[in-house]
């Protein structure tokens, strides 16, 4: 008998897992994803499958803001929906949203870019990070910029997790 996957509490952090596993996976993400990708790739860690990840980027304008996809430049929306046999998308958003006034629109976005991934890769594992802890000059850098905000916010990134039955990835502990 198969268990049934509880979306409700993170993902077990003692699974480890070769470079390989990554090679068919896409990355949607913010300048700290980005800076995971280029750390890997300088590193020889591992290649993935797609880098949709930039500077900047949140879960309202990943259909506004652009990647270079082998020379040609599209929205991040529409390199999500490429045809291409990705098996896992991780998602590493919610930092750049951590001052939106509306947790509703927060996790409405979020969903919404959850879906928009099934959609096009319907039978993709898709894993969403929550945030890390903030460091000493991020914490002085705007009143919105606090640890207790980014632990609300992930209590929104886990709640979108279970109500879209896809992985949460708890990095703040």
């Amino acid at each position: 008998e198969v268990e049934e996957y509880n979306y409700d509490e993170p993902v077990p952090g003692n699974n480890t897992v070769g470079s390989d596993w990554f090679s068919d996976a896409m990355f949607i993400g913010d300048s700290r994803m980005k800076s995971i990708m280029n750390y890997a790739a300088s590193e020889g860690w591992f290649t993935p499958g797609a880098d949709y990840s930039l500077v900047g980027l949140t879960v309202s304008n990943v259909y506004s803001e652009y990647v270079n996809v082998n020379g040609t430049s599209m929205t991040v929306s529409d390199a999500i929906m490429l045809p291409g046999s990705f098996t896992k998308c991780y998602i590493f958003l919610g930092i750049n949203e951590l001052g939106w006034g509306s947790p509703e629109r927060f996790i409405e976005c979020y969903e919404e870019l959850v879906e928009l991934v099934k959609s096009a890769h319907p039978d993709m594992q898709i894993y969403i990070i929550g945030n890390m802890p903030l460091g000493d000059k991020a914490l002085s850098s705007g009143s919105w910029l606090t640890n207790e905000n980014v632990l609300r916010f992930n209590g929104y990134i886990k709640q979108v997790a279970a109500e879209e039955q896809v992985y949460y990835i708890d990095v703040f502990d």
